[in-house]
């Protein structure tokens, strides 16, 4: 709380003097959470400059505080709230009699929507193995070149670089973007075709909000990645799942479903497939564009991992192909 204005509101209408004021509001933080053991205290001086009172009024408020159990006093370190707070259920009754919260509350007093089960950081244990996937080695990652860059850019352009900027991503980086996606994945990509997120659960929220509306039937694999079913589901659309076997998605399958649907569009994982790691057939991957064009419905592609391959050459993406 050290580093922030400690704020407190005064009342000087009221017949209760201030020091008193400021005993209640402290006490009252300390019950309800916002202030907790061992949190430090602005000095006197400093607390009243801020609330524009005497530094006497601050000391008679602490020395109270202090006298209540509510927080101690220590050479060179100042007032923290004490580690030996006064019994919790009386703590708990005076704040209901006050009409404070003990802390923030649980639930809200309206309805909000189930969150879907997603990824969850993992505490692995020393010496076991985590069975995740998309977990790069972040022993890898160059970080003091990384933190070299970071600082010699906000260094150079630091007013512009920690402002706004343009919502579909830095012009240069989408230059560098386009021309790596030109270079690597056969995509006649220029900047007006970049879009930087956040993660690829972003560029799906954004893309599910373009092109889908409620009822909207979208075609994803069966086994899929649960996050991308998610995104589509929350937007209203239907999701049906296709099968994949050693090939890749079955396009006969999905023709089917087009016969009998208006399908908007197919979530698709085609270099690996998620979770199988099977790759699209060449034939398949042309009958896929052939059957968009001629059903008029997105194809929506997650080319996620493309530089990683145990032989050959990485495959290029669906929309290098498509004419």
């Amino acid at each position: 709380m050290a580093r922030w204005e400690f704020s407190i509101e005064l009342d000087r209408q009221k017949k209760l003097p201030l020091y008193r004021q400021i005993t209640a509001a402290i006490t009252d933080d300390i019950r309800r959470g916002r202030l907790r053991p061992g949190d430090a205290l602005p000095g006197t001086r400093t607390l009243a400059r801020t609330l524009g009172v005497q530094r006497m009024t601050v000391v008679a408020a602490f020395d109270d505080l202090v006298a209540e159990g509510w927080i101690v006093t220590r050479a060179a370190r100042g007032a923290v709230v004490s580690l030996q707070l006064p019994d919790p259920p009386r703590q708990k009754a005076a704040a209901r009699r006050a009409g404070a919260v003990t802390s923030m509350p649980e639930r809200t007093l309206f309805e909000l929507s189930p969150s879907p089960p997603g990824e969850m950081p993992y505490d692995v244990p020393p010496g076991a193995l985590l069975f995740a996937p998309n977990r790069p080695d972040t022993r890898l990652i160059p970080r003091d070149l990384i933190g070299r860059a970071y600082r010699r850019a906000i260094r150079n352009g630091g007013d512009q670089l920690l402002g706004y900027g343009r919502p579909q991503g830095h012009e240069r980086l989408r230059v560098a973007i386009a021309a790596m996606l030109s270079a690597t994945r056969g995509i006649a990509a220029t900047a007006d075709n970049v879009c930087i997120t956040r993660g690829s659960q972003m560029g799906l929220a954004l893309l599910a909000r373009a092109i889908l509306k409620p009822g909207d039937v979208v075609a994803v694999e069966e086994l899929g990645y649960r996050p991308a079913l998610e995104v589509f589901k929350s937007q209203g659309a239907r999701v049906v799942a296709i099968p994949v076997d050693s090939e890749g998605l079955q396009i006969d399958a999905l023709a089917s479903l087009a016969s009998r649907e208006q399908v908007r569009a197919v979530h698709i994982t085609p270099h690996h497939q998620f979770p199988t790691t099977v790759t699209l057939s060449a034939a398949r991957r042309l009958r896929l564009l052939d059957l968009a064009r001629q059903e008029r419905f997105a194809i929506i592609e997650e080319d996620y991992d493309h530089e990683f391959h145990y032989d050959g050459a990485p495959v290029l993406p669906l929309a290098s192909a498509d004419r």
